[in-house]
């Protein structure tokens, strides 16, 4: 039986080696277990211990970066400074579309390896949709909730499609942006 301690040792391990194999995708689109392991601090045979195959790593990984998108999209339909409820609609849709694109241009190439492994990879499939999920029933809640479920579903459906290589490579100040933001602007509007 584990000690509470070794437990709390094993979350802390398993955070970290998610976290060295979140930076490498993001940095090179694929991570080498060795390299992995030493930057978290240990061997590669606890990476192993950790991890059933590299999709199960990939998993844990996507799962942290889409869990950062939920706490991204959390403040963007939140009552902080850039919240849909608390800020002009053209503003609002200006920065959200700024701050998507800064979270996907950061782990473009973490997000490209894990939707590419979705058709053969259960648990990353599991945890797209679950992410998936959240961020729909915040968007819904922001809308208002009651019979926003497919607006709600539009919005991250266009959310999701900033993540475009033509839309991270676009200029900050740029006719695509303005464009992009118009465009969530009109799909956010109450019908």
């Amino acid at each position: 039986m584990a000690t509470p301690t070794k437990t709390a040792r094993s979350r802390r391990t398993r955070a970290a080696l998610t976290s060295a194999v979140h930076d490498q995708l993001c940095l090179h689109g694929g991570f080498v277990a060795e390299d992995v392991a030493a930057a978290a601090g240990c061997t590669v045979g606890t990476f192993w211990a950790h991890f059933e195959s590299k999709d199960d790593a990939v998993a844990a990984a996507f799962s942290q970066t889409l869990d950062e998108l939920v706490v991204l999209v959390t403040s963007v339909f939140g009552d902080d400074r850039l919240g849909f409820a608390v800020t002009p609609q053209d503003e609002w849709s200006r920065a959200t579309v700024d701050r998507l694109i800064d979270h996907f241009s950061d782990r473009a190439l973490l997000y490209r390896l894990a939707v590419a492994r979705l058709p053969e990879h259960r648990p990353i499939r599991e945890v797209y949709r679950a992410a998936e999920e959240r961020t729909v029933e915040l968007a819904e809640s922001a809308l208002g909730g009651v019979d926003r479920r497919a607006q709600a579903e539009a919005l991250i459906a266009f959310c999701q499609g900033i993540n475009n290589p033509m839309v991270l490579r676009s200029d900050r100040d740029g006719e695509i942006r303005q464009r992009l933001a118009a465009g969530l602007a009109a799909v956010s509007e109450p019908n």
